[in-house]
């Protein structure tokens, strides 16, 4: 029982505490020296005045007033370290979605250095509380991006599109031509998951830059998200000026040609030649795991037909 107590002490401390060891980063750019690393940060969610909590995205209010909630990264670089919490496992999967949004668009993605004024930090939740992110930048160091040991690929890229400055597809303001969302069927409580961009207070500027609704997109919920009975909560309508399959809303398998247009656009990319289905991603890896169950965000587990959602 002594050693039991020992990790659950040791457990608790991962969780709270704050540090800056004072040492270069393994994650180091030619430049100079990396980022000091921290071991964990976690910002209080549940100040409801600073924030505002939709599922997985973290919205900041006083962006959100200001009309900078999906502000985009100046000049198209994103810094990045890996907190001291990360795994090798989840550090490779983290790399290769990386990598696969640096190949399909031309954000950049750089390990951060001392002197940069803001970067992401990727970290993994002792509390295994799900993969979450804030929505675009946030000018700060450490915005962070949780997720836990249950996140595959998939995964990691949707979050990161969220940090970078985009929401849920089912959240599009045109949603209602293309979707019907069952509010009958939608576990009390988590309605506001489901509210269109334009339903926020105050609504942000649009992360819709007009491209077409993208059924097939890594950012849209499957049909039985958040469902209190197992009855659908979203129905794509098949409308024929979407891209993508109706039957196949909430996939997490692959980067689709929709989002990388999207990000495309917003980060004024060169056009870029369209990449054959061949050679977009595969399948996530199973959870490090080996878990199906997969927690996707800070209230509520979810996980359909072993897909991996978010």
């Amino acid at each position: 029982m002594g050693h039991v107590k020992l990790q659950q002490i040791i457990f608790l401390l991962l969780f709270f505490i704050r540090e800056d060891f004072g040492a270069p980063s393994s994650s180091q750019d030619a430049e100079g020296s990396g980022a000091d690393p921290v071991l964990f940060v976690r910002d209080d969610f549940n100040d409801t005045k600073k924030y505002l909590v939709i599922d997985d995205m973290v919205l900041t209010k006083d962006l959100n007033k200001a009309g900078l909630i999906n502000h985009a990264w100046p000049n198209a670089i994103v810094p990045y370290t890996f907190a001291l919490t990360i795994i090798p496992q989840q550090k490779a999967m983290i790399t290769s979605a990386i990598a696969e949004l640096s190949t399909r668009t031309c954000l950049q993605f750089r390990p951060a250095k001392k002197d940069d004024a803001y970067w992401l930090l990727f970290q993994n939740d002792p509390m295994n509380q799900g993969c979450t992110s804030y929505v675009g930048w946030q000018n700060r160091k450490n915005q962070q991006v949780q997720l836990s040991t249950n996140c595959a690929k998939g995964n990691a890229i949707h979050e990161i599109i969220h940090a970078v400055g985009f929401y849920h597809e089912h959240t599009r303001n045109d949603r209602d031509e293309y979707i019907v969302v069952n509010y009958a069927n939608v576990n009390p409580g988590q309605e506001n998951n489901f509210r269109k961009e334009n339903e926020l207070d105050p609504p942000p500027e649009t992360s819709v830059f007009d491209h077409p609704y993208n059924y097939d997109s890594i950012m849209h919920y499957g049909t039985n998200y958040f469902s209190k009975n197992g009855a659908k909560t979203v129905e794509p309508l098949n409308h024929p000026g979407a891209s993508g399959k109706g039957d196949n809303i909430g996939q997490r398998e692959y980067l689709s040609q929709g989002d990388v247009d999207m990000l495309n656009k917003k980060y004024d990319c060169p056009t870029l030649a369209n990449v054959e289905d061949g050679l977009q991603s595969t399948k996530p890896p199973a959870p490090i795991n080996a878990n199906p169950v997969c927690n996707f965000s800070p209230q509520l587990p979810i996980c359909s037909k072993g897909k991996v959602e978010a």
